[in-house]
């Protein structure tokens, strides 16, 4: 415990040097998270701009961040069911604004896979490119992706894009997307919460399909199947601060006065998510 404290104080120590840094979060559901207590968490300590009243994985990045005695001013621009695309063409007197120092960008859950999976790499490499362009235009932001995790609503039931698959084959898609616009855009890391999640899944922590009846210690996916958990948001937050700060995931306290406590997770299920975080 004593050497973990030790590296988030180095870490807090060289990156609060020149003050605060402004991060804005772009995306939809999948980053304002859609169920309790993840939805409104941490809400009156970021800002956002839609007003909508959201907390989500941002509220949750900007608790780690105090936790570990980081200094970062939290925005969200999130909008339910959207692409980046859409950001681009609507919200882009947000994007453009010159203050951001880091922003994360999060793409429509089916966009980066193949057309014959009903995806549209076309429109996903087309939204990264011109948000992206958008915000070096206009600041010197370091950019991250934050991918995001396959749907088991479309791999088990009929009819469905993947079925007679498993996790794994839509979340190679997705990595694979989302590796390949990372290059194109040269950005300065992803954020691989997707993976994470299938990992979660990998070493029996959390449930994979929901629809077998098979139950585990607990599911990073919420009651639709689709949108994440209160674990899949604590995990979520946890890949993304730890992608972008730097800090061992498991070096993250998840005693009182945490994020984990704070979403109602034990000391015991949030060291295994960061474990998981940073497998």
């Amino acid at each position: 415990m004593f050497s973990s404290l030790l590296r988030l104080a180095v870490v807090a120590a060289s990156l609060n040097s020149a003050g605060a840094v402004n991060i804005l979060f772009v995306g939809n559901s999948f980053t304002y998270a859609k169920f309790e207590p993840a939805l409104s968490y941490n809400k009156d300590s970021i800002t956002d701009v839609n007003n909508m009243g959201f907390g989500g994985v941002p509220g949750i990045f900007k608790k780690l961040a105090d936790t570990a005695g980081l200094d970062y001013n939290v925005t969200i621009e999130a909008v339910g069911g959207q692409t980046l695309e859409y950001h681009y063409e609507t919200h882009a007197s947000i994007i453009a604004q010159p203050q951001w120092e880091i922003v994360v960008l999060q793409e429509y859950s089916t966009l980066p896979c193949p057309t014959s999976r009903t995806g549209n790499p076309t429109l996903f490499a087309q939204g990264v490119s011109n948000v992206i362009g958008l915000v070096r235009a206009n600041s010197n932001a370091t950019i991250y992706l934050y991918e995001t995790w396959v749907r088991p609503d479309l791999v088990y039931p009929a009819d469905t894009p993947y079925e007679g698959t498993d996790i794994h084959e839509m979340q190679t898609d997705l990595h694979d997307g989302y590796t390949l616009e990372a290059g194109k855009n040269s950005v300065a890391g992803t954020a691989w919460v997707g993976d994470a999640f299938v990992r979660a899944v990998d070493v029996g922590l959390s449930d994979g399909n929901p629809y077998d009846n098979i139950t585990a210690t607990l599911d990073v996916w919420g009651s639709d199947h689709y949108h994440p958990s209160v674990y899949g948001s604590y995990l979520s937050a946890v890949t993304i601060f730890s992608t972008i700060t730097g800090v061992d995931a498991t070096a993250i306290p998840n005693g009182d006065d945490t994020a984990a406590s704070g979403l109602g997770i034990s000391s015991d299920l949030a060291t295994q998510l960061q474990a998981v975080s940073a497998a």
